[in-house]
């Protein structure tokens, strides 16, 4: 459970005394910022100091209100950089949960863990079973390796990967609200890359996203997150 500590006991937040009854009864918490702010929008300038100590401060008040020292972190809106992501490593932390859709597994970013909505609409026990079978692509590359959408857009995303037991002729690109093309240069490792139609305009995050079933039906799951801080973020 991810809290930012600004809001614990107003509204309908969960107060300390709720969030310590839960950790005795095994719920661990996590830490996700003091004010859960979009820091991709404030100033570069300023915005790895204040992110940095918004964490320093959420880790002194649950240490001080519930005598447990978080372990694992969550960026707000699943939103990061690459410097932001350094900031955490430093801090102690021992992983990170970003916000696209995926698979962990012992080759990935334990600093950019991905994981699957499951709740509202995609809590139904079909879907929740799907999820929990779903296998990762074993990456031995990303290039980029960064979530912020550069200058040039729509933005080209390059995967390496071991096709071992792949159906490569079944494999699938999806961008969220368009389509995207792929294609395959290298089928002894297998080099993808994928580019979006349409420049990445209308959203602030958008997700490229590769599917592909193996030799014994399991569907292997690959998403790579784009952020435009151009667009002012929402609560959504």
């Amino acid at each position: 459970l991810f809290i930012n500590t600004k809001t614990v006991g107003g509204g309908d937040y969960m107060s300390w005394a709720q969030l310590k009854d839960a950790t005795d009864h095994n719920v661990e918490i996590g830490n996700h910022t003091h004010s859960h702010d979009f820091f991709l929008d404030q100033p570069a300038a300023t915005r790895y100091k204040t992110f940095k100590e918004e964490i320093e401060l959420s880790q002194s008040l649950i240490e001080e209100n519930m005598g447990i020292t978080p372990t694992v972190f969550s960026y707000p809106y699943g939103e990061f950089d690459n410097e932001m992501k350094g900031i955490v490593k430093a801090a102690g932390f021992k992983a990170a949960a970003a916000q696209n859709s995926g698979v962990m597994y012992s080759g990935g970013d334990l600093f950019q863990c991905p994981r699957f909505p499951m709740s509202e609409a995609y809590s139904a026990k079909a879907k929740f079973i799907e999820k929990a079978t779903m296998k990762a692509f074993s990456l031995t590359q990303i290039t980029p390796d960064d979530c912020m959408l550069p200058a040039s857009n729509p933005p080209t995303l390059t995967l390496s990967f071991d096709a071992a037991g792949i159906r490569l002729n079944q494999l699938q690109c999806f961008v969220q609200g368009g389509k995207c093309s792929f294609k395959i240069t290298d089928k002894n490792k297998v080099t993808v890359t994928l580019q979006a139609t349409a420049p990445l305009s209308k959203k602030r995050r958008t997700l490229y996203t590769l599917t592909a079933p193996d030799k014994n039906g399991a569907w292997h799951w690959y998403s790579h997150l784009w952020i435009n801080p151009h667009i002012k973020g929402t609560n959504y």
